[in-house]
């Protein structure tokens, strides 16, 4: 296997023969695109790029057409780019069932070019060595006299398997932009869902709130210390000064000729 680098200045050997003139004189080095075509794609991906997020989308247009969006892509080292909004044209169906066509953006080794068009009744992309396809979008063209509409495009730009966005070494993608799109995907389908929530959904969250709130503890008004008031009465608790707390009363046995006493200590 030859060993090949590059990329250097070449140098005028009078010894070698240009291939135009025939005549002796030409540079010792030569490099061919498919040489720049391989070196940039061990670092650039396939797919779509995706800042601004629109690149090469695709969209109804008028009459029997898509239109694809202008933006740039990257297959296998070479790019493509389209500079302004491109019209394509859509094959009528006269069948009696839909029909689902793909616009694609192919690269032709034959033909040493990348371009865009509508693929008939295909969806599956063409990766080979002379030709190799990203798919944009999946477009559901209707039975006889239906019309194409937004709905019936499925955006495949995202999809890695069939095309993807690329994302390279000296720039980061913008993710404001995907994130402002799935927000908008989001968005639309919680418009939808919202209205398919059922009175019978409202009722049994509402009984839910009902329950929470009825076993839950009843406020009261707080008193003293452990929930009890001061006093010297039953079911009461004494207070700091409470004679109770520093008196003691004693009753002594004396001889039954001697009155009862009552014996107070009081402690200072």
């Amino acid at each position: 296997m030859a060993q090949t680098s590059g990329f250097f200045e070449a140098v005028y050997d009078s010894t070698i023969v240009d291939p135009e003139t025939g005549e002796y004189g030409y540079y010792d080095l030569r490099y061919y695109a498919y040489q720049f075509a391989q070196y940039f794609a061990n670092f650039v991906g396939n797919g779509v790029f995706a800042s601004p997020v629109d690149q090469l989308k695709v969209e109804v247009g008028e009459g029997f057409n898509v239109v694809v969006k202008a933006g740039w892509a990257y297959i296998n080292g070479y790019w493509y780019h389209n500079d302004e909004d491109l019209v394509l044209p859509v094959a009528i169906n006269r069948t009696s069932s839909p029909r689902v066509d793909s616009v694609r953006v192919r690269l032709s080794e034959a033909n040493r070019s990348i371009t865009c068009a509508v693929f008939t009744g295909d969806i599956v992309p063409t990766r080979t060595d002379m030709y190799y396809d990203l798919i944009l979008a999946q477009v559901i063209v209707p039975a006889s006299s239906g019309v194409i509409t937004q709905s019936g495009i499925t955006d495949m730009r995202g999809d890695t398997s069939v095309c993807g966005f690329v994302t390279g070494l000296l720039e980061v993608v913008d993710t404001q932009d995907l994130f402002d799109q799935y927000t908008e995907i989001f968005n639309n389908w919680f418009d939808d869902i919202k209205g398919q929530v059922s009175d019978d959904m409202a009722v049994r969250l509402q009984q839910e709130i009902n329950q929470l709130q009825s076993g839950k503890e009843d406020a009261f008004s707080k008193n003293t210390a452990f929930n009890k008031n001061f006093g010297n009465a039953q079911g009461t608790v004494c207070e700091g000064n409470d004679t109770r707390l520093w008196t003691h009363t004693f009753q002594t046995t004396v001889p039954s000729s001697v009155p009862e006493k009552t014996i107070v200590y009081v402690y200072e």
